[in-house]
């Protein structure tokens, strides 16, 4: 079975799904995708970076009761000290609208924790963060690039949403940008 095919025509089992988070280098990886395969389950997402020497890795996998229970029974044998998981409650998929938000500060900024703090405050769900940092040529100094994915609420207005969250880079002399987020076609 491909880790990436679908559970089932038919099935009214509700699938069960497997948080898994490893630090891995290229075999320990291999073993872990032969394992979901095997096991019969499927992948749902994966996120993997490259940290140093060391690849970090976050995948969510869902499958039938049996195909979780038998990679869960495998994952002991990988013998890795830096691999958990953990079986996750069902999500409720609700109204909420998805958007891109950017920021890029120059120098050192605490744009990352008071963004953090305007979102958590408001109710609003991290969906994802990405934080990367860059050389900025001829002037000695980096940027930092931080990217979320955050759920609105639908009682929420994106709108006025928007126009405090630019406020807050202008008070933090840092540029932003929020949108919704594009779908992949």
């Amino acid at each position: 079975m491909n880790p990436v095919s679908d559970l089932g025509q038919g099935s009214t089992q509700a699938p069960i799904r497997l948080l898994i988070s490893a630090v891995t280098d290229a075999p320990l990886f291999g073993k872990l995708l032969s394992a979901i395969e095997e096991s019969g389950s499927r992948i749902v997402e994966m996120r993997c970076g490259r940290f140093g020497p060391r690849t970090a890795t976050y995948l969510l996998v869902e499958g039938k009761w049996g195909a979780i229970a038998r990679l869960e029974n495998h994952l002991p044998s990988l013998k890795a000290h830096d691999l958990f998981w953990e079986r996750l409650e069902p999500l409720s998929e609700g109204g909420e609208l998805l958007y891109d938000v950017d920021i890029i500060a120059h120098g050192s900024s605490s744009a990352l924790h008071a963004a953090f703090l305007f979102f958590r405050d408001r109710g609003i769900e991290l969906k994802e963060l990405r934080v990367s940092s860059y050389p900025l040529p001829y002037l000695n100094r980096r940027a930092t690039l931080i990217h979320f994915v955050v759920a609105i609420p639908a009682n929420l207005s994106p709108v006025a949403l928007r126009d405090e969250f630019l406020d807050l880079c202008d008070r933090l002399r840092v540029d932003g940008l929020f949108e919704p987020v594009k779908p992949v076609l």
